[in-house]
């Protein structure tokens, strides 16, 4: 497994990424509309809760989307399942 640095066009995220394609842990890397959908629950999570949550909620999603990924439901469909979870879990952003 390479390491992977900064990326010089800034992009650490999809550097990350492909640095780990081939791995026996990881496929291809994630599209730019499942990354904005997984980045804006990171930060609804971080923002509605404490702050140390968005990681591991972010880790969890990834493992819940793989999980369905492997029942035959796509990585969109998935995703937006978790962005339902934690909408109807966080607490109301609404005045």
């Amino acid at each position: 497994m390479t390491e992977a640095a900064p990326h010089p066009d800034g992009d650490w995220c999809e550097h990350f990424g492909a640095s780990l394609v081939g791995s026996a842990l990881v496929g291809p890397v994630i599209t730019p509309e499942l990354r904005a959908t997984l980045l804006r629950i990171a930060r609804d999570v971080a923002h509605g809760t404490e702050r140390r949550n968005a990681p591991v909620a972010a880790f969890i999603a990834g493992r819940y989307v793989e999980a369905r990924r492997a029942q035959g439901v796509s990585a969109a469909a998935a995703l937006s399942e978790v962005a339902e979870v934690a909408a109807r879990l966080l607490p109301d952003a609404t005045p």
